[in-house]
């Protein structure tokens, strides 16, 4: 069971820790984060091993004007950027390490690698679903997963979560 405690953070505004010193709305990020890179790895993973989509109740028919005949390439692109760079980013936001091509991207966004990408993902994820609905309709999957990613920047852009992964100048 998690007993959530009242802490005082840097600035001495009180936020909702579990004991750990990590605000619960960092906790939650990289959950959110976990779960985002397993359903875009199985997703992705469900159109390559079935490029005609059926196992997931789409048709190529849906594909009709677009720049691909099945849906193999959509579904690589679901498994790699929407899938592996979530878990990647979602582990930095854990551990608060990463390779040094990825904290270069920490310079212009003054927050952690991770936090930047986490964000970064979830914008280019609703863009994404926002083409999808225009190019081949609405779906149920579709407003769903676009409520989660709003659910993602939600909790990245709280404050408590913003001050936590802010670099030491601005904390």
């Amino acid at each position: 069971m998690i007993y959530l405690q009242r802490a005082t953070n840097v600035q001495g505004s009180c936020v909702m820790t579990d004991g750990s010193g990590r605000p619960v709305t960092v906790k939650a990020l990289v959950v959110l984060g976990l779960l985002s890179g397993v359903v875009g790895i199985l997703s992705g993973y469900a159109l390559i091993a079935d490029p005609s989509g059926e196992g997931l109740g789409l048709s190529t028919g849906l594909l009709d004007g677009l720049p691909v005949g099945d849906f193999s390439l959509v579904g690589l692109l679901l498994s790699t950027a929407f899938g592996v760079v979530p878990l990647v980013a979602a582990a930095g936001l854990l551990t608060m390490r990463g390779p040094a091509v990825l904290r270069s991207l920490s310079a212009w966004s003054r927050h952690h690698w991770a936090w930047t990408c986490t964000v970064a993902v979830a914008v280019t994820e609703l863009i994404w679903m926002t083409v999808e609905a225009f190019l081949i309709g609405l779906f149920g999957i579709t407003v769903f997963w676009s409520f989660f990613q709003l659910a993602v920047l939600v909790v990245a852009l709280h404050p408590d979560v913003r001050r936590f992964y802010a670099l030491a100048r601005e904390r």
